[in-house]
């Protein structure tokens, strides 16, 4: 059969409809199960300061992960990892935006543009030794760490999307499951998780005027209930 233009979209769609056959195997949905959470999680939080800009970037945030955990059931590896780091971008760039509420404005505006360094930077950025302090001291000690973690994960996140690790097998592309390239994603996954619901920790459990405090308390408990900060704050057992 010669190749036209929807001979070529069938065969994706075979390919794309094998993969996620394989991709939701028992064996796989727990850790799928962890990015949906992780979308649901970021849906509240935004809920939770709906009546502040940043909100917006987000609920963003949640959307494109849903994207990336779309691509990542059809086996399309790159798109996924591509997805993953714009989704983690936007919720390290909008509780850094927070702090400032005139760039803030400019950037939604496109006046003004945020570097990664201005995010992660050691004093002022996200998880910063100063913003720590401002916001809630308690984490002071904590965000050391959290920094490293950030740094490595948008290093490595920005490899994939070059294709380092993920370039075709033997110069062929195909659209198809791969359990390493999955359990990769996954892991990664893990780590934005830890850092988006600790950074919105760090800038936000000191306001008094968040809503759902209640559902707050439930996420930040499950994934940081093992830091004292975070049982003080949100009513777990010392």
């Amino acid at each position: 059969m010669p190749h036209t233009p929807f001979t070529v979209l069938e065969e994706l769609h075979r390919q794309c409809s094998a993969a996620v056959a394989e991709t939701l195997v028992e064996e796989n949905r727990s850790q799928l199960g962890e990015a949906l959470k992780l979308i649901t999680d970021l849906e509240a939080c935004a809920l939770a300061i709906e009546d502040r800009l940043e909100s917006k970037l987000i609920q963003r945030s949640a959307q494109e992960l849903l994207a990336a955990s779309l691509s990542v059931c059809q086996g399309s590896y790159l798109t996924s990892f591509r997805s993953l780091r714009t989704s983690f971008e936007l919720v390290m760039r909008a509780i850094y935006l927070s702090m400032n509420d005139l760039l803030l404005r400019e950037w939604v505006v496109g006046a003004r543009d945020v570097s990664w360094s201005q995010i992660t930077d050691k004093e002022t950025g996200v998880f910063g030794a100063r913003t720590a302090a401002a916001y809630f001291p308690s984490f002071t000690d904590s965000v050391g760490r959290a920094q490293g973690i950030c740094i490595e994960l948008y290093r490595e996140l920005s490899e994939t999307v070059h294709g380092h690790g993920l370039s075709p097998k033997n110069g062929a592309y195909q659209i198809a499951f791969d359990r390493g390239r999955f359990d990769l994603w996954a892991s990664k996954v893990d780590s934005f998780r830890f850092l988006a619901l600790f950074a919105y920790c760090v800038r936000y459990s000191s306001l008094s005027n968040v809503s759902g405090q209640k559902t707050l308390s439930e996420i930040m408990l499950a994934e940081l209930g093992h830091m004292s900060g975070v049982r003080e704050i949100f009513g777990g057992a010392q």
